[in-house]
């Protein structure tokens, strides 16, 4: 079944023959009602500020990559490529699709804030926005993600010498480690 031609006036019209019009980067393009290209369209048309706000994409990658697209624009040429390799796997293994690990995404977050934490971005931009990711992935899923937050990210920030720049940067951060029993312990293991 052919998709019937755009007219000019085909931003009127609303569906009675099964067909809407839904208007992308401000050009009309017409999908049939309630089909898959419909809830694509609904989607990237409201899904901004209602996706950052629910920490979920509506194409979701996975809860960390969700949230480090969504708040670390930085890390979307990095994610992008691990999901590149993934599907590239996935066609030719004939497999199903898998988000990337928690550890992959960690492993990108901490190179971006290493990086702006060197460049002294510690009070704002990239680094606040790193530490506000860790933050709220504390806050909502507690000392879940402790391990890998610990390998992939709290140690290279030590080793790299960047722990009281990281202190600085988001003492809010570092309050609710202390106030929480096993992130307080992973402060206190390394002697922070």
């Amino acid at each position: 079944m052919s998709q019937p031609e755009l007219s000019k006036d085909s931003e009127a019209e609303s569906g009675a023959d099964g067909w809407v019009v839904r208007d992308i980067d401000g050009k009309p393009v017409r999908v049939r009602a309630g089909g898959f290209a419909d809830h694509v369209f609904q989607g990237i048309a409201g899904s901004g500020e209602r996706a950052v706000e629910a920490g979920r994409m509506d194409w979701t990658i996975g809860y960390l990559a969700d949230l480090c697209w969504m708040t670390v624009p930085e890390m979307r040429n990095d994610i992008a490529k691990i999901l590149q390799a993934e599907i590239f796997n996935a066609v030719n293994n004939d497999r199903f699709l898998i988000s990337p690990t928690f550890s992959e995404v960690a492993e990108v977050l901490c190179g971006i804030l290493i990086s702006a934490l060197r460049n002294g971005a510690g009070f704002g931009g990239v680094s606040a926005r790193c530490l506000g990711v860790i933050r709220r992935v504390i806050e909502e899923k507690g000392d879940t993600y402790l391990d890998v937050f610990d390998e992939d990210i709290f140690k290279p920030v030590k080793r790299a010498g960047l722990w009281s720049a990281m202190k600085e940067a988001n003492p809010e951060l570092i309050q609710l480690m202390e106030n929480t029993p096993r992130w307080r312990g992973l402060l206190e293991s390394h002697g922070c």
